[in-house]
């Protein structure tokens, strides 16, 4: 009787997208994905549950419950490539996972991968255990004079004095969620940095580091040389020269991480993407259930400047989503998603052809604060305060902490009261705003036909945060 070979078996590896996607669910859904996707270590061709994507060659999709996991194999490896909730937008953006994450399959394709399944089985195990994690507390305990201060009704206050943990004080159901807000703004105060640091004296040419203001305002003499030009004619010859005091205005470092306020997840519809053609694609929103995929050309510098931070990031060809901000800055996602790249300045308008229409980042001539805002709904994410009192972001330090930025920390309230005005008569209760390349001003708004983007207004010369540098 011959000899019955082993089963044979695939190596599973993960893609750093995945890892990060199946972090974030709880442990109950992690249990039930690791255990689909362990199936893929015996068969990963298409039956069943698994599906070749029609248009992505190579690329599968495995039902895991309500979600879908993307991934690629070849005749030793499984590789994981994405995690995606199953909805209607689930397959939307894998062109940008074709870009990124499988072309990383393509180089690894073959190799010989060393593996056991009981490894695999104990990873799975990890994943799916509960972590432990404990309430955050409040950084200061709630007062009765507290309250009193911030003119808190006498019905909320025992609720709120028995509040203990950030998490119970923004649950709280027995206080209106703008009085929560505005507890925790006391309790947790923000941190002002708009005060300017120590002005420190330049005395040597080495001091004298921004090449970019050199370029501009020409060389400085600070030689101890003297001379007709040189600071030691003006001086006096055989003395040092007398201290300077400059406030530079240094640019950011091209494909550097972004140090301003960047968006932290970019939705289909938020953004720009780059083409591997060069062209420049939008999801433009028609209505609540209709989407339309516009392209522009013609920006090859954008492309270049794009391709180059996608690349400084790892990616083989370039290609795939930014964003522009109010300062013009093009930013760049990396392929692990947990930073933003400073890709360079872009100063023309995206503007794209729909139906006869001209859809661009400017508002359209006679569009009104309130309406529905027609333009891309690209751009950076703010949080208008409760009562539109102030608008801020956070932003991540170099203590991997994040730290609340707020207008009120640079301008005085009297100063942004007409920006604040304009802000509350379209959001009234405060929420997220957002700001573009143009700097209009647009929220969501829950219309008739669901969550719609309603027009704010154009920034202009009104106070607002200043340029990271």
């Amino acid at each position: 009787m011959a000899a019955v070979s082993p089963k044979r078996t695939w190596a599973l590896t993960v893609a750093p997208g995945y890892r990060k996607d199946t972090n974030r669910l709880p442990p109950k859904f992690q249990n039930q994905v690791s255990r689909k996707t362990q199936d893929l270590m015996y068969d990963p061709t298409p039956g069943g549950s698994r599906t070749a994507l029609t248009q992505y060659d190579g690329l599968y999709r495995l039902r895991a419950g309500e979600f879908r996991v993307i991934y690629a194999y070849d005749d030793r490896v499984v590789q994981l490539l994405s995690l995606r909730r199953r909805d209607e937008d689930t397959y939307d953006d894998l062109d940008h996972l074709e870009i990124e994450q499988f072309e990383e399959f393509r180089k690894t394709a073959g190799n010989n991968v060393s593996h056991r399944i009981p490894e695999w089985e104990e990873l799975a195990k990890q994943w799916a255990a509960p972590v432990a994690k404990g309430p955050e507390p409040l950084p200061a305990k709630i007062t009765k004079g507290m309250l009193e201060e911030l003119l808190v009704p006498v019905a909320y206050r025992d609720a709120l004095l028995a509040v203990d943990s950030v998490e119970a004080l923004l649950s709280c159901d027995a206080a209106p969620a703008e009085i929560c807000e505005r507890v925790l703004e006391r309790v947790s105060p923000r941190q002002n940095s708009a005060e300017p640091g120590p002005l420190l004296p330049i005395v040597v040419r080495g001091d004298l580091i921004d090449d970019a203001a050199a370029t501009v305002s020409g060389p400085i003499d600070v030689s101890e040389e003297s001379g007709p030009s040189g600071l030691h004619s003006r001086v006096g010859a055989g003395t040092s020269p007398l201290p300077l005091v400059l406030v530079t205005s240094r640019r950011q470092e091209p494909m550097a991480p972004y140090r301003g306020n960047s968006a932290k997840a970019i939705g289909k519809d938020s953004k720009y993407t780059v083409k591997l053609d060069g062209t420049v694609q939008l999801t433009y929103t028609v209505s609540s259930n209709e989407r339309a995929l516009l392209t522009t050309d013609g920006h090859d510098e954008l492309v270049t400047m794009v391709n180059d931070a996608k690349k400084k990031s790892g990616s083989a060809q370039g290609g795939g989503a930014f964003l522009i901000n109010e300062y013009r800055h093009v930013l760049v996602p990396t392929l692990a998603g947990d930073k933003t790249l400073f890709a360079g300045v872009y100063t023309r308008d995206l503007e794209f052809k729909f139906e006869g229409l001209r859809i661009s980042p400017v508002a359209r001539s006679g569009t009104k604060p309130g309406e529905v805002w027609p333009g891309p709904h690209v751009g950076i994410r703010y949080t208008l305060a409760a009562g539109a009192t102030d608008i801020r972001y956070e932003v991540e330090t170099q203590r991997q902490s994040l730290k609340r930025v707020s207008l009120t920390d640079y301008h005085s309230v009297e100063s942004l009261s007409d920006l604040l005005k304009m802000c509350r008569d379209v959001k009234p209760k405060g929420g997220a705003i957002y700001i573009n390349e143009a700097r209009e001003l647009f929220t969501p708004v829950d219309g008739d036909d669901g969550y719609e983007r309603v027009y704010i207004g154009h920034l202009g010369n009104k106070p607002w945060f200043p340029e990271p540098d």
